[in-house]
Formats: structure tokens, sequence, C-alpha cells
């Protein structure tokens, strides 16, 4: 009995150190990813827009995001898990991951996601994923204001 409560005990601190650790990133992070009206740079590469036939964005991990199913290990993120994928007009497509720091950091390139709206380079649902426009209210209100803009 006294070691199933040890165990118990010793796992309770586990979990619990893994509570406030972030998980580590086996690797290294390399270039920057850069919004512009007219471009956009992946780690010191530039793909102007007109060259772009459309543009994904996954942006659903950030920095210290809870991870309740991490077992012992950390279960805060490290916010890498989100990723670009521009298709090219060539049929080429390119991809990368990012770091986001903040659940909602996408929003500092909202204006720079308008441009590529109105140029036909990204869906308008898949503006609303990226800026994560919930509630149905929401998005009609999001979608008066996007129509003001194109």
């Amino acid at each position: 009995m006294k070691s199933i409560l040890g165990l118990f005990i010793l796992g309770f601190i586990l979990k619990t150190i893994g509570l406030t650790r972030t998980k580590s990133i086996n690797g290294e992070y390399s270039g920057f990813l850069e919004f512009h009206d007219d471009h956009i740079i992946i780690d010191q590469e530039k793909f102007k827009i007109d060259e772009i036939k459309s543009i994904e964005i996954s942006n659903n991990d950030y920095y210290g995001k809870r991870n309740p199913l991490s077992g012992f290990d950390s279960s805060l993120s490290n916010g890498i898990n989100n990723q670009i994928m521009l298709r090219l007009n060539s049929g080429i497509t390119k991809s990368c991951n990012f770091e986001l720091y903040n659940e909602y950091d996408m929003e500092k390139v909202e204006e720079e996601l308008f441009c590529y709206y109105a140029k036909e380079k990204i869906d308008f649902f898949e503006l609303v994923k990226i800026l994560k426009i919930k509630s149905k209210s929401e998005i009609e209100e999001f979608r008066n204001k996007i129509s003001l803009l194109k």
C-alpha cells in the first residue's frame, strides 16, 4: 500500500512539474516569416503575391497553450506547430512551420491578410479561421467590414 501511495505521489509531482514547463524544441529556428502587401518572405526567400495561387495558414498553436493529454511530459506548448503553405502558379508548393507567441498574433498582420483576400489568394472562410472569428454575428460583421475594403 505504501509503494502504491509513493508511486501516486511521484506521479503527481512529475505531472505538476510538467504543468509549468513548455515543451522543448528539438532543432533550431532559422529565418523569419514576414507578411507584406505585395509579397511574403519565408526565410529570406521572397514570394510576390502575383506568383502565388493560394495561401493556407494553420495557426492553432501558441507559446504556453495547455495540452492536457501530455502525460508526464511538459503540458505547455512551445508554439511552433503552425504552418503556412503557399501554392505557387508554377505548381510548386512552399510550406514552413512558424512560431506564435500569443494566440491572436495573426491579428497583427490583418491588413496584409486583407490584401491577400482582395487579390483572391485567401478564401473568406480561411481568413475567418486565421483571425479566429467564431460566432455567426462576428462573421457577418467581419463580412460587412471586409466588403467595404474590397
